[in-house]
């Protein structure tokens, strides 16, 4: 969920009209708080809370004015408060379709996701031409891995509004589903519309080493590095795809540059070590090791290796232990393959 200061009108607030010789005949509330839109909109928060407030001490029945200061709240960082000002828009006119939708957005940002589901579930029933709220009712959905309906949304989304982060989240939606080729095909559509778009080739080369079209998908790596080279995700990414190449001195080099951008990476640390290991650098590959189990202790394919690394460290004694433990492991796969190295090492 973003940052409610990042949060932005699912409609902006209204514009101050052109001045006209009726003009003074505007009620007086009316022209506060087209006045607070104004100055909101260009960033003055403060004046515009002002206007805000003078149109409610001057109609406190005012719909609009309630919205529009919730917004502002938000923005400001008072969830409580936007909470109340939206609840009071809605009582006094249940049929704004925008107010739900910031209702919705405010209860997901204070935590609570089914509210704001439910909220932003009723602005599209009022209003389906709103993307910003099938938007947030997508991602609120994909949070809660309701993978259909986050798929409905972003449809309803992409129809109003085609953009590429909507496209990324599609193919991800699609990708959770099983519908690996329909991913590749919205992650591809991600791209047309924004090559600079670093996440979505980040994402299309994922997409296609699942597919196991594995230079196509290092090719949309190496593109979404060159525009972010600090994505750590990504740089591992490559190494996965530069190994199952058989690359393994460019693969560890990657590793290598991943565990620079963020030392705590536990994708780098674990196939970083298990290059160690194959190079027959013991001590660095324990060492990575140990770091990865720190944040993940009961991660069966991290423990195995350890054990391989004590051994060969000749800490047998702590290895055996390790392998021992494994055999009960819930990861059936390092379960087997402890049993069958101490089986090994018993026969020898």
């Amino acid at each position: 969920m973003e940052n409610p200061k990042d949060f932005r009108f699912t409609t902006a607030p209204p514009t101050p009209p052109e001045p006209t010789a009726q003009a003074t005949e505007i009620p007086p509330a009316v022209r506060h708080n087209n006045r607070g839109a104004a100055l909101h909109l260009e960033g003055d928060l403060v004046g515009a809370r002002a206007a805000y407030a003078q149109a409610l001490t001057l109609d406190p029945g005012n719909a609009t004015a309630h919205n529009n200061l919730g917004f502002l709240l938000v923005q400001t960082g008072d969830l409580a408060a936007a909470i109340g000002e939206y609840r009071m828009a809605i009582s006094l006119d249940p049929e704004r379709s925008n107010a739900h939708a910031n209702l919705g957005t405010a209860l997901a940002a204070q935590g609570d996701t089914d509210g704001g589901i439910e909220c932003l579930e009723r602005a599209v029933r009022l209003n389906g031409n709103d993307p910003n709220a099938w938007e947030t009712l997508a991602k609120l959905r994909l949070s809660q891995g309701r993978l259909e309906g986050a798929e409905v949304a972003l449809n309803h989304a992409l129809e109003l509004r085609p953009k590429a982060p909507l496209l990324v989240n599609l193919a991800t939606v699609l990708a959770g589903q099983g519908r690996l080729d329909e991913a590749v095909r919205a992650a591809r559509a991600a791209v047309e519309i924004d090559s600079g778009y670093a996440r979505a080739w980040s994402q299309l080369g994922t997409l296609l080493f699942f597919r196991k079209d594995i230079a196509s998908a290092g090719d949309a790596l190496r593109r979404a590095l060159a525009l972010t080279p600090e994505d750590a995700d990504a740089r591992h990414s490559l190494g996965v795809v530069l190994l199952t190449l058989g690359e393994t001195e460019s693969a560890g080099k990657e590793m290598d540059r991943t565990l620079i951008v963020d030392p705590a990476h536990q994708g780098a640390l674990l196939d970083g070590a298990i290059l160690d290991l194959a190079a027959g650098r013991f001590q660095r590959a324990l060492a990575r090791l140990e770091s990865c189990l720190k944040a993940s202790p009961r991660n069966a394919r991290a423990l195995f290796h350890q054990a391989m690394a004590l051994d060969q460290l000749q800490r047998r004694p702590e290895a055996l232990g390790i392998l021992r433990s494994l055999q009960s492991a819930e990861d059936a796969g390092y379960a087997a393959k402890a049993t069958e190295y101490l089986v090994s090492r018993d026969a020898k």
